[in-house]
């Protein structure tokens, strides 16, 4: 047993040492206390539970995704590992309406309807570097709060002749939040290719405080995948 510890000390005893040279050894690209970061970045949005669950008389409903959002952010670094940031988002987020039969005859021609919702999101993170302190490669964990405001919402409705419509017609109610707020959790894998230069690929959830409509049950989530680039101003 000894041996073996020895032998398993000999092999990790290199990774270790590796782990406190980056920690000690700067360079240029190590961050700074006061360094300030704008992020530009896109990608595809999968909303789980994004529509009304319970049917209204005239209407059930159903997801239209993936969709997509666009984010730019600005942070500072206030210590070597932490960096609070706040990000300005755009959402487009879609649900379909199958027309059960409307109570005016004048809707007996309509078949199906996707809602199209637009978003501008307010969000605020805490973004902790977890490893890459003096590397080119660097990860972050980012807990945050999302706040999410409708900008309006457009229709394309199918009629049972094969014509579609931009309309809205009185029977398309306001089936989903005029704002909503909920938790986020994001990470965020950086490469620098310079001092001042990097690409970000970043993974998040979003659990929201609430569903999306009342009278639903499930909880209402979102999964994201963004990519970007960010630049670091020192």
């Amino acid at each position: 047993m000894k041996i073996l510890n020895a032998l398993l000390l000999m092999c990790f005893l290199p990774v270790f040492s590796m782990a406190q040279d980056q920690e000690t050894e700067k360079s240029e690209y190590t961050y700074k206390v006061g360094d300030f970061f704008l992020g530009l970045s896109s990608g595809v949005d999968y909303n789980v539970n994004a529509f009304r669950s319970v049917a209204t008389s005239d209407f059930s409903f159903e997801d239209k995704g993936p969709r997509y959002n666009i984010s730019f952010d600005a942070g500072v670094l206030v210590t070597k590992r932490l960096r609070p940031r706040i990000e300005f988002q755009y959402h487009r987020l879609a649900y379909g309406q199958e027309w059960l039969g409307a109570s005016s005859a004048s809707y007996t021609t309509m078949e199906y309807t996707t809602a199209k919702v637009n978003y501008f999101g307010l969000n605020f993170h805490l973004d902790y570097l977890l490893a890459g302190l003096n590397s080119k490669f660097k990860i972050f964990v980012s807990p945050g709060l999302v706040t999410e405001y409708s900008m309006g919402v457009s229709y394309n409705t199918l009629k049972t002749d094969g014509d579609e419509t931009s309309s809205r017609f009185s029977s398309l109610g306001d089936y989903y939040p005029k704002s909503i707020a909920g938790a986020n959790l994001t990470a965020i894998m950086k490469y620098d290719l310079n001092e001042n230069l990097g690409l970000t690929l970043s993974p998040g959830y979003t659990h929201y405080l609430r569903s999306f409509m009342e009278v639903n049950d499930n909880a209402y989530q979102r999964f994201n995948l963004n990519v970007g680039v960010e630049i670091r101003i020192h």
